[in-house]
């Protein structure tokens, strides 16, 4: 069985969210937002988002569908093999360093719009799990 999550972000503005699940417990939110950058042809925009534990659910993430939040255009998706690396836990503990435990997962995303095309104010974030 699929679990679908809506999730909405918006980019370069003040984290918020929660999923439309209807479990306030399960929240993403952009903690880092990256400087927009200008390839030949892309407009590259990077941001960090945080998930909760959703491993700890039995859930396994298969894909992320980016959309534009005003008119909901699928702008990217991200396929299970294509998913970037996601952070669950810190880096092992140096006798110099000490890292607090991960509260959540991290992912890592890069928003590629085609050079011409206005960037969305806002995008929604489908993710899709299978339990």
């Amino acid at each position: 069985m699929k679990k679908l999550f809506l999730c909405a972000l918006a980019l370069l503005a003040a984290p918020i969210l929660s999923c439309s699940s209807g479990d306030s417990s399960q929240k993403i939110e952009a903690v880092i937002n990256d400087v927009p950058y200008q390839t030949e042809k892309f407009l590259q925009i990077g941001y960090t988002i945080k998930t909760w534990e959703y491993g700890k659910d039995n859930l396994e993430l298969q894909k992320i569908v980016i959309l534009d939040a005003d008119s909901s255009t699928e702008l990217q998706t991200i396929d299970k093999e294509n998913i970037p690396l996601i952070y669950k836990d810190a880096l092992p503990a140096e006798n110099f360093l000490t890292l607090d435990k991960l509260t959540g997962y991290y992912l890592s995303l890069r928003l590629t719009i085609p050079l011409g095309k206005i960037p969305p104010k806002a995008v929604v974030h489908r993710l899709t799990f299978k339990t």
